[in-house]
């Protein structure tokens, strides 16, 4: 039995041209899917199981804090309600 079919929430990854796309989990040893939502946004995206590290400028903030070791946010950004912050 596969990682993918395991899953009750299936990884996926954003591409800004494409919207969220199925990821194969196998192709990369890490993956930092979102794993809790609340409040349920009935109107917007559904980002239960987005990687994050997907968004080029969130992984960039997450490298960034990995080879320094000290905390690091990501360029803001518009979240599903309409409201702008940082991961």
């Amino acid at each position: 039995m596969s990682i993918q079919s395991r899953l009750s929430v299936k990884v996926k990854k954003f591409v800004f041209e494409k919207g969220l796309l199925p990821v194969d989990v196998l192709v990369q040893s890490n993956y930092y899917p979102v794993v809790f939502v609340e409040p349920v946004f009935r109107d917007g995206l559904d980002i239960l199981g987005l990687d994050i590290s997907s968004i080029e400028f969130v992984e960039k903030a997450m490298h960034q804090a990995l080879v320094t070791g000290l905390t690091s946010i990501s360029e803001v950004l518009e979240l599903s309600d309409g409201q702008w912050n940082h991961l």
